[in-house]
């Protein structure tokens, strides 16, 4: 479903589980309104966040020097920041949207505000020791992520360098374009760093193979659960 990046096997199998325990009258109705809510709500945060990624890697892709080059470095730049903005977007709402998902098919009560975090935090007082919480933990890599998110939804554009380079690909010569991530996206454009995250398209790559994976690895989860419960709500 999303190749290179990932099979998303796990999705392929709820979506196939759910509707045939619906149709054998085993899916509750709020649960069935939930899961064609949330459940597809996600997948499209995640092709967006697919879309955006591709846009990225387009816009960044290698120029021939002996050729035209972009049009405009500061038209690049302002496509490559769209790109980055709409892919930290999309993501970091992708895994808010699962913890509704999640909460929807335990049935539990959505509170006014859902982050992901919030479904281990209400599963875990209606269901203190299950399995699946182990799973809902925040990953070492979400902080990092949803501060870069957080930055570009409320203050600013987080790429503000492009580097250029000329390298050799056989016998052409290619010119290409690179965007740093700031270490701190949060502190003034004049003192910020650039040491962790050199390349923000490989930092978008390796993020969203983390998500999927994070969103697939709940789906796989779920369905044996969702299987020998013979229905839904758990």
């Amino acid at each position: 479903m999303f190749s290179p990046h990932h099979k998303f096997g796990g999705c392929r199998a709820l979506e196939q589980l759910i509707p045939t325990l619906r149709d054998a009258g085993a899916v509750s109705g709020p649960v069935w309104a939930g899961y064609k809510r949330y459940h597809y709500a996600l997948v499209y945060k995640l092709r967006s966040a697919q879309h955006y990624l591709d846009a990225l890697t387009a816009t960044l892709k290698p120029k021939s020097p002996d050729g035209p080059l972009p049009p405009g470095l500061g038209e690049v730049m302002f496509k490559a920041n769209m790109s980055i903005d709409g892919f930290l977007y999309c993501g970091g709402s992708a895994m808010d949207i699962l913890a509704r998902e999640v909460l929807t098919y335990f049935a539990i009560k959505l509170p006014s505000d859902v982050f992901f975090g919030t479904a281990r935090a209400e599963l875990a007082k209606a269901h203190p020791g299950d399995s699946l919480l182990v799973r809902l933990q925040d990953p070492p890599w979400k902080k990092g992520f949803m501060s870069y998110r957080n930055a570009v939804t409320h203050e600013l554009m987080i790429a503000d360098q492009l580097i250029l380079s000329v390298g050799l690909a056989g016998v052409q010569t290619e010119l290409g374009l690179r965007l740093p991530l700031p270490d701190d996206p949060r502190v003034d454009p004049a003192q910020r760093t650039t040491k962790k995250h050199p390349d923000a398209e490989k930092y978008c790559k390796q993020h969203f193979r983390l998500l999927l994976r994070l969103v697939n690895q709940v789906y796989r989860d779920l369905v044996p659960r969702i299987r020998a419960n013979k229905g839904l709500p758990l």
